[in-house]
């Protein structure tokens, strides 16, 4: 009676274990397609991966312990180090997705700009790092409203630093289309503190791409060569 007992367990932690298994396995599958979608972060698929392998783990013990119940010794005791074997391959699979989550992959090619985090710290809304492209920089020049009548694309432009010894050259590629404040402001006490300004964009060449290369964020003073009508 014992033994029937115990066996009967067993047989409902099985079925248990095998909807726990089907159900896990199926969250799978929804996670893998919505991340090919760009609709869940790395995590998620991660975690559902995980919960798979756990969810296949415990499927695997239990379909050992009700093999030990019905079969004789010997028969058992195959079963069982099969089952072991199995154990251990999900063991290192979930061994696998865990090291996975010590990894962060910058989601295209560039160089590390800023890093905003030490090992061991959680990202802020800054995130882990800053990745750009400085094969060919851009510069955000500020144009006071009353000036953007005459930006064009395509226009040249010259830029000039105190931390460059030459000039950087380069073309309008964007012109805004909202009106700002006024951030980036002159050390004379009579400067306009509260100008309107539009945004526009200038791509640099591939000389002066290469001058301003390692120098993100420095701050310039443009000159933009007036159209002709």
């Amino acid at each position: 009676t014992s033994i029937n007992t115990s066996k009967t367990e067993a047989e409902a932690k099985l079925a248990s274990a095998e909807a726990s298994y089907l159900l896990a396995k199926k969250e799978k599958t929804r996670a893998e397609e919505l991340y090919k979608r760009f609709l869940i972060p790395k995590t998620e698929l991660d975690q559902a991966e995980l919960s798979e392998l756990q969810a296949s783990r415990d499927l695997q013990q239990t379909e050992a312990t009700l093999s030990r119940l019905q079969g004789g010794k010997q028969q058992s005791d195959i079963s069982l180090s099969t089952r072991k074997v199995e154990l251990a391959e999900i063991e290192l699979a979930k061994s696998a997705v865990d090291l996975k989550k010590g990894y962060v992959i910058s989601p295209k090619d560039g160089v590390l700009i800023n890093l905003h985090v030490k090992e061991g710290e959680r990202p802020n809304n800054s995130g882990v790092a800053t990745i750009g492209s400085t094969n060919r920089m851009q510069a955000e020049i500020e144009i006071y409203q009353t000036d953007i009548s005459k930006i064009r694309l395509g226009q040249s432009v010259s830029l000039n630093s105190s931390a460059i010894k030459d000039s950087l050259h380069g073309f309008i590629s964007e012109i805004g289309l909202e009106v700002e404040r006024q951030t980036i402001i002159d050390k004379s006490p009579a400067s306009n503190t509260d100008a309107r300004i539009i945004r526009v964009i200038a791509d640099l060449d591939e000389g002066s791409s290469s001058l301003a290369k390692g120098l993100t964020g420095l701050q310039v003073t443009a000159r933009i060569e007036e159209t002709i009508e």
